[in-house]
């Protein structure tokens, strides 16, 4: 397999200019302490296991410590749990379902500084919402370049991108479509769905037009729009040697089309065989959500990576304590990218966490999420504790 030796500028982030999804003035994005210095022009490749725990400490600890102090209902909320901003370790950090941001709009942000309210999509019938400010959201667009490091070092001029979404202007406010559509601020990116209409032609023929250029390609998407462009593609006799030079990356899930939905095996296979990929390392996909502001990519193993800002955990759902690495358990997270609100979630997956350490070219966080938990219970504890805020 050819080895690209492509290199995207690491200030280049701080060189380009980003509007938010209201059309506002841009302004240049600054690094302005040691947690942006990481997320803008650190890469996966240099932080050991160690340095990253120690980071992740101190990061969170951060974190923590200005949402205490600055959102009267979460230092409510932790008070009423006997917590303090006397606290000696992440652990004891209290932590809300994300499924409260359905029934209370917690935000530490003032709100003139609030660029918008995003929302989940709304499978289980209602919506989250998430206040976010520019910081958070640049933030955000930093840990989607940091993840593409796990493909390789590019230049912008070298790589293209065809997305199989709406770009971020008619994403609106649904979290996963304006998350995915950020791409194109790193690199030359064409849309070929609009208003989740695909358009199969303009897909293909995108892919063929960067192919003659001698690019690298990269296509974005829900693994369920992908599936589906394999599938007209087999239909139509369509034929793409995509070779080395292609990376596919999906990310959402297959949410409502969980009954159509391949095992990941089986859907390797379908890719590999419809773009006759070099190898299965080509796939790869994040893990996201509305509730959480930092994206997680694959390696090339398929490993979901958790970048040294955000804390996971398993946790006992009886105890709410932490499993022993690769058991299974509730999803936590704790993301310190995150200034609009507090980043300190139980969620509704059930996964698993594995520590990475030496020898491994990729050290670090994984986790694998292995499925939903829906029960009456847990929506009823979240309401009660949106409820029991100022």
């Amino acid at each position: 397999m050819a080895v690209w030796l492509l290199t995207l500028p690491l200030n280049f982030l701080l060189r380009c200019n980003m509007t938010t999804l209201l059309d506002i003035d841009t302004n240049d994005i600054i690094v302005s302490s040691e947690l942006d210095d990481i997320i803008f022009s650190s890469s996966p490749l240099t932080l050991t296991f160690d340095e990253q725990e120690k980071l992740k400490q101190k990061f969170i600890m951060e974190s923590f410590h200005y949402h205490y102090k600055n959102n009267e209902d979460y230092r409510y909320y932790c008070n009423v749990q006997g917590v303090d901003e006397n606290i000696t370790s992440i652990d004891d950090i209290p932590v809300f379902p994300t499924s409260m941001f359905k029934y209370a709009k917690l935000h530490t942000a003032d709100e003139t500084n609030i660029e918008n309210w995003f929302t989940s999509s709304g499978t289980s019938g209602i919506k989250s919402h998430i206040a976010r400010d520019r910081q958070s959201i640049e933030r955000l667009l930093g840990s989607v370049n940091y993840g593409m490091k796990y493909l390789g070092e590019f230049h912008e001029h070298q790589l293209e991108l065809v997305n199989m979404g709406p770009d971020r202007f008619s994403a609106k406010n649904v979290w996963f479509k304006y998350v995915m559509s950020l791409v194109e601020l790193l690199y030359p990116t064409t849309f070929t769905v609009n208003e989740d209409e695909i358009d199969f032609e303009q897909t293909i023929a995108s892919l063929k037009a960067i192919q003659r250029k001698g690019k690298g390609i990269c296509l974005i998407g829900p693994p369920y729009f992908i599936y589906l462009l394999a599938l007209y593609m087999k239909e139509h006799n369509i034929e793409f040697n995509a070779g080395a030079h292609m990376f596919i990356i999906t990310g959402g899930g297959w949410k409502t089309k969980q009954k159509e939905a391949l095992n990941r095996q089986d859907f390797n296979q379908l890719l590999m065989e419809t773009f006759n990929l070099f190898h299965e390392s080509q796939i790869r996909d994040t893990f996201n959500q509305v509730e959480l502001n930092t994206c997680f990519f694959e390696d090339n193993r398929q490993r979901k990576h958790v970048p040294p800002w955000v804390y996971a955990r398993a946790l006992d759902p009886v105890t709410m304590m932490p499993v022993e690495d690769g058991q299974e358990g509730l999803m936590s997270y704790m993301d310190a990218s995150s200034t609009s609100y507090p980043t300190f979630i139980v969620t509704d997956d059930i996964g698993i966490v594995h520590n990475i350490k030496e020898p491994d070219l990729f050290q670090g966080t994984t986790v694998e999420i292995v499925r939903r938990l829906n029960t009456r219970e847990q929506k009823g504890c979240s309401l009660s504790m949106a409820t029991s805020l100022k």
